[in-house]
């Protein structure tokens, strides 16, 4: 494991001596991160892990492959940094219902290696699961995985904010890539916008989700069913907030579109309109123009 660019990226053996040898030329892992040996600390007391280990103690599907059935499962998940494929819960039982956001917000979890070896996914999250209304805890998870993505029947999520960071997503059973099913007030899927992949009709399963308006602009409009993916409109919230007492850009990006829009610098605020100018001058009393499409569409 080495540290780069404050990132945690997994290297294979081959991968580790290559960047050492040409320190100075940047590489590309299998994995999808650009790496520079000269800028690059081995880093010695990350915790990689396998799902089938011992030690993590998570439970065995009848086919096979091992997820967090419960809170402690899910601590043990998430002090890994790197991890062969995560699941939580199982659509085949009863999901995780007492796993809690305060265990999620906590994760380590930076990259994953691997895919599941029955159904090809990556990362799959299964509810139901009351107690999980964000996915942010996975903000440190990066660079590509390597199977698909499947989430459902998690009832309370409405956006994916916190799986910004993932560079690309790979491919599961059936060549699917990303399933999204049941999941009843889903509304945005735009943190994956960021996730190269191979969106086609045929790679997406995303249906029974009534909410769901907001997608990356590269998904087509029906998944591989013929279901249509965009159930609305995509409007996002934009208008005036008058500055009060403590207020900053940072907390009013937060209070006025939700947890996880970034707000990184005065010149990195995209819900706030022209936030490099308005932002260093912020004053109470003042009236600031907020944009939720992070955008500036409606700016």
């Amino acid at each position: 494991m080495i540290k780069y660019l404050r990132k945690t990226i997994e290297l294979t053996d081959a991968e580790y001596e290559q960047i050492r040898k040409c320190p100075n030329y940047k590489y590309k892992t299998i994995s999808g991160h650009v790496v520079k040996g000269l800028d690059s600390t081995v880093i010695n007391n990350a915790k990689v892990c396998k799902a089938s280990d011992p030690a993590l103690n998570l439970t065995k599907d009848i086919n096979g492959f091992y997820y967090a059935a419960d809170d402690k499962q899910l601590q043990q998940m998430c002090a890994c940094s790197s991890i062969d494929y995560a699941i939580i819960g199982n659509i085949n039982e009863k999901g995780c219902p007492d796993c809690t956001q305060d265990t999620l917000n906590a994760c380590q979890l930076e990259s994953i290696s691997g895919k599941d070896p029955v159904n090809g996914y990556s990362l799959a999250i299964f509810g139901p699961m009351s107690k999980i209304t964000s996915l942010q805890g996975f903000a440190r998870l990066s660079g590509a995985l390597p199977g698909g993505f499947w989430m459902q029947y998690m009832d309370e999520l409405t956006t994916l904010e916190g799986l910004d960071n993932i560079a690309r997503i790979g491919q599961g059973m059936y060549g699917s890539s990303i399933v999204l099913i049941n999941n009843p007030k889903l509304a945005s899927a735009m943190a994956l916008s960021n996730a190269k992949g191979p969106f086609t009709s045929d790679a997406l399963y995303i249906y029974e989700n009534p909410q769901l308006a907001c997608v990356p602009e590269q998904w087509p409009a029906k998944d591989s069913r013929g279901e249509t993916i965009r159930r609305h409109p995509c409007l996002y919230k934009h208008g005036t907030h008058h500055v009060g007492q403590g207020d900053y850009c940072g907390k009013i990006s937060l209070e006025e579109c939700g947890e996880g829009t970034p707000c990184n610098s005065f010149a990195d605020c995209p819900a706030i309109c022209n936030s490099a100018t308005i932002c260093p001058g912020l004053l109470v009393g003042d009236d600031v123009k907020f944009d939720c499409s992070l955008k500036g569409t409606y700016c």
